[in-house]
């Protein structure tokens, strides 16, 4: 008789090394909600948004799908899609007024001063 180990341990215990433990996944949500909350923040102008509805998929979708049928577009498509994309989103950025994710990355790193929320956030309406 062959009794299985992982029934008798706690879930994300020894026996369940894939399975997280709830402190991790309690912790994963919060990472989420703090994410979508200043993403939904930081694009409150519908320029902005309809900048990032188009930029994103070409950013992100078009690269691969001209990476995968290589024989059919040259590899120089995805890069141009991929660059093209992030200019839109920082078309976007433009409109709304404050800086893009990734600029502000880059300035933080550099101790330069970045704009995180545009005019349109509740915090500007002084």
């Amino acid at each position: 008789m062959v009794i299985s180990v992982a029934r008798f341990s706690k879930p994300g215990g020894a026996g369940q090394p894939g399975l997280k433990n709830r402190a991790t996944s309690k912790l994963d949500c919060e990472l989420m909600r703090h994410f979508f909350k200043n993403y939904a923040e930081r694009h409150l102008h519908p320029g902005n948004q309809f900048f990032h509805l188009l930029g994103l998929p070409i950013t992100f979708v078009l690269p691969i799908h001209f990476l995968v049928w290589h024989d059919k577009y040259p590899a120089s498509w995805a890069l141009i899609a991929f660059v093209f994309g992030y200019l839109l989103q920082f078309i976007g950025h433009a409109i709304e007024g404050n800086d893009a994710g990734e600029l502000i990355l880059v300035k933080r790193l550099l101790k330069r001063p970045y704009t995180e929320f545009g005019p349109r956030h509740p915090s500007r309406s002084k």
